[in-house]
């Protein structure tokens, strides 16, 4: 039984090898080991110039907002929240 992990590395290992993004060498049977060798998988290099530019989505589309500089986080965690029980006391080592 083929899991949905196994069959979406299926699909994308095969978009990969339809684009020429992936090269496979196939070993075949290694008389040393008496075993099939798995194929070798290599990525093919990117013909990728600096003035290559991808936009994704809505990205550029909004305007960029102002981030709050000041305040504290409203889900900020208190780790000592009593106070009293903390053993402030330290011990020399001996």
């Amino acid at each position: 039984m083929i899991s949905s992990f196994q069959v979406s590395v299926i699909k994308i290992k095969a978009e990969l090898k339809s684009t020429g993004l992936l090269l496979q060498k196939q070993m075949g049977f290694n008389p040393k080991t008496k075993k099939n060798e798995p194929n070798r998988l290599y990525l093919s290099k990117l013909d990728v110039k600096a003035t290559d530019v991808y936009l994704r989505g809505e990205y550029g589309q909004k305007k960029p907002e102002a981030l709050a500089t000041s305040g504290t986080a409203k889900n900020a965690v208190n780790l000592y929240k009593d106070s009293k029980n903390i053993d402030t006391n330290t011990r020399g080592a001996s």
